[in-house]
């Protein structure tokens, strides 16, 4: 979205700083996104793997 927007933004002016401006903020904001994205996954897994319970393992014969 981000993206779109500033492409759209960047387009609808013939100025060139106000065009590098909105596709440099748009690279910026994507790439912050992208990076909490990833940093909060992280978190997340590291949780996931820490929090784990106790492997149990169950055998059963089958007659």
């Amino acid at each position: 979205m981000a993206i779109k927007m500033a492409a759209q933004h960047a387009q609808a002016t013939t100025d060139a700083a106000v065009q590098a401006g909105s596709v440099i903020g748009g690279t910026i904001a994507t790439g912050l996104l992208v990076s909490l994205w990833l940093f909060g996954s992280l978190i997340l897994g590291l949780i996931v793997a820490l929090t784990r319970g106790k492997t149990v393992t169950v055998e059963e014969t089958v007659a």
